[in-house]
């Protein structure tokens, strides 16, 4: 398998000076790919991960910046951890979901945790997310459930 080695990652931080440690990171790509995880590590584990892919990735460490940050870039998809300090990853799927805005309702949300308990993974999905990717993961996995969760919303969006 493949392995990226954190201390490359602490190396090659891709958080900013900024106090919000909001980044944005452009890439190639049209898709955009927003990751909220209050770790600065696994959000760049994550961007070393998808950077090859060519997204447009956007990352944000916590759940009122991936608010934010959704509604003014309107991402294709949203990787979102579930524990992190105030508004946590259930509330933060919960405010998309009742959006008033279609196009943010509407954006795929897999749930990157370790939370596996079945009520735990029912709770997830009863709030709106679409699916899980239990961490600890490989990075050939989450390129290959991203790319099939772009390819979903491409097609949907698709014209008849």
């Amino acid at each position: 398998g493949e392995t990226i080695d954190l201390a490359e990652v602490g190396s090659a931080s891709m958080e900013p000076a900024r106090a919000d440690a909001t980044t944005i990171l452009t890439g190639v790509g049209t898709a955009k790919v927003l990751v909220v995880d209050d770790d600065p590590d696994t959000r760049s584990f994550v961007s070393l991960a998808l950077r090859s892919e060519g997204y447009r990735l956007l990352a944000a460490p916590d759940g009122e910046t991936a608010l934010a940050l959704a509604r003014e870039h309107r991402p294709d998809l949203i990787l979102l951890d579930w524990t992190m300090p105030g508004m946590d990853g259930l509330a933060v799927c919960r405010a998309l979901r009742a959006d008033a805005d279609a196009g943010i309702r509407g954006v795929p949300i897999v749930m990157l945790t370790g939370r596996v308990r079945p009520e735990e993974t029912r709770e997830g999905f009863e709030v709106g997310a679409d699916d899980y990717l239990t961490k600890p993961f490989t990075p050939a996995h989450l390129r290959t459930r991203v790319r099939q969760w772009l390819e979903r919303g491409r097609a949907a969006r698709a014209p008849l």
